[in-house]
Order: structure tokens, then C-alpha cells, then sequence
């Protein structure tokens, strides 16, 4: 898995990691994004309820984190798969 790889003068670079989910509607996206981002190194999560995919994008300062995404996900009993490879 690949990440997008932000970089801003200003700040740190971050990586984003990007996901087909079924998170479908917007009280469980707050819920999802609630706990992802009670993970260390997870800066900022969004759904977008618009996509057919509902597209799960989280903004991190590290790939390692991807396991901890998909576990933390798969626990409040969502499924979600990276896209970018």
C-alpha cells in the first residue's frame, strides 16, 4: 500500500491513506472518525457519503498505520480496503 504523501512548509510531511468503506451514512461516519482519531499519529479522518464507494481518507504521519485503520474499522463492525497500491 501507497500513501499520498502531503508536504506543507509549514508543517511535518503526512501521508494519506485512502479506502473503499461501507460506511454509509453520517452518524456512523462520526463514530468512525471519533475512534480513528483516538489513534496516535491520526490527524484528521473524513467519509465522503457522496461517493458510491463512501471513500474513508486518513490523514497520518505514517503507513505502519494502516493496520491499526483497518482493525479499529473492523471492530466497530465496518469493512474497509485501500485503493492506491
Amino acid at each position: 500500500m501507497k500513501s499520498l504523501i502531503l508536504n506543507n512548509d509549514n508543517e511535518s510531511i503526512k501521508r494519506v491513506l485512502v479506502f473503499a468503506s461501507n460506511i454509509d451514512n453520517y452518524s456512523k461516519e462520526e463514530m468512525v472518525c471519533e475512534e480513528l482519531l483516538k489513534i496516535e499519529g491520526i490527524y484528521d479522518v473524513n467519509v465522503d457519503l457522496e461517493d458510491w464507494e463512501n471513500i474513508l481518507r486518513v490523514e497520518c504521519a505514517s503507513e505502519a498505520l494502516l493496520k491499526d485503520v483497518k482493525n479499529k474499522v473492523s471492530s466497530l463492525g465496518f469493512e474497509c480496503h485501500e485503493l492506491l497500491s
